[in-house]
């Protein structure tokens, strides 16, 4: 390399590191990662009931419906659920394929409705519904409650950072180094997930265990929730000593 070469690659290496500095960029840095993940219990189920109705004719299959949905939802607001809404209607023909033309040969009209109840309830009010006109029950989920997600978010975060926290101060000693204060912290996921599915989650008959509660009809169905997990990732970039 000539003496000019030399004296250039210098003068780009002095005026590289005070911008640097003036541009306030840590060129003497570790960045570690840490994840966080906690546990907490599911207090609400979310339920998704469904009515099924025939007729010949499209007006008496969507009188059905009509009569048993008014049965169902007026047992359901008997039962102070909350969250009551329909979430699905429709009316479709029933067709004889096995003519040429195909003909109609009736009409089915369906109406889901969805509710949330506390999980210790939930089994008896799956059982009184079918005992109140619902046909199909087409799913329960679980989930904590608005607080409790946010509380446990705040815990995994803090987790979460303690980790990385950790892990940066290995890296420093087994470099000889130590460890400074945090540059730069970035939150890279933060995971809060929807209700949880159900599982096997309905158990006939006897007593105790999860949401069994009073029975309609001389049965009930016991509901057993599962718990939600949050979890949170950050990275942190730290100065060395």
């Amino acid at each position: 390399m000539t003496m000019s070469k030399l004296l250039a690659l210098l003068t780009l290496l002095v005026f590289s590191g005070v911008s640097a500095q003036k541009c306030g960029i840590e060129t003497n840095v570790i960045k570690s990662n840490g994840v966080g993940e906690r546990s907490l219990p599911t207090t609400i189920a979310l339920v998704r009931l469904g009515i099924e109705a025939q007729d010949k004719t499209a007006v008496g299959a969507q009188a059905k419906i009509a009569n048993a949905s008014n049965k169902l939802v007026t047992f359901l607001k008997s039962q102070n659920v909350q969250m009551l809404q329909t979430t699905g209607v429709s009316l479709n023909p029933q067709f004889n394929f096995s003519v040429t033309p195909s003909q109609i040969i009736g009409y089915t009209a369906s109406n889901t409705v969805s509710f949330e109840v506390a999980v210790d309830r939930a089994g008896a009010l799956l059982d009184g519904a079918v005992q109140n006109g619902a046909t199909n029950i087409n799913g329960v989920t679980f989930k904590a409650t608005p607080a409790a997600t946010a509380t446990a978010r705040k815990q995994a975060l803090a987790d979460a950072v303690e980790n990385a926290k950790m892990e940066a101060q290995v890296t420093a000693l087994a470099a000889k180094r130590l460890l400074g204060r945090a540059s730069l912290i970035s939150i890279t996921d933060s995971f809060s997930p929807g209700p949880v599915a159900a599982q096997s989650a309905f158990s006939g008959g006897g007593g105790g265990g999860g949401g069994g509660g009073a029975g309609f009809g001389g049965f009930r169905s016991q509901v057993i929730a599962q718990a939600q997990i949050i979890r949170a990732r950050v990275s942190i970039t730290y100065v060395l000593l």
